[in-house]
């Protein structure tokens, strides 16, 4: 997911470091955010959290906070596994919840 939007075939969104505002698209979307990264501070999550709230979409948005910037590669010295699985189980429980799978 790393700096990208992931799309499923019904509908829903992941964003993962997604730091701008989206244009109009699928909702719910889920954000996945690094507390200690420093190209999306916290500051510019809350940001977009208010951008799409006033567009009313429908978001949902975690920021890890001892996390860096790509905390879920496992190839890069950031890596932390612990943010990592609970943000796989966050994203995991959000398709559950919005996919009614």
């Amino acid at each position: 997911m790393g700096g990208r939007i992931s799309y499923d075939s019904n509908g829903g969104a992941t964003q993962g470091y997604l730091a701008r505002p989206a244009a109009p698209g699928p909702e719910p979307a889920l954000g996945i955010y690094a507390g200690q990264d420093t190209s999306v501070s916290p500051a510019v999550v809350a940001a977009l959290d208010e951008q799409l709230t006033a567009l009313g979409k429908r978001q949902e948005f975690h920021t890890y906070a001892g996390a860096n910037h790509a905390f879920f590669n496992e190839t890069r010295p950031v890596y932390d596994p612990a943010a990592a699985d609970a943000a796989w189980a966050t994203t995991l429980a959000f398709f559950r919840k919005e996919l009614n799978a």
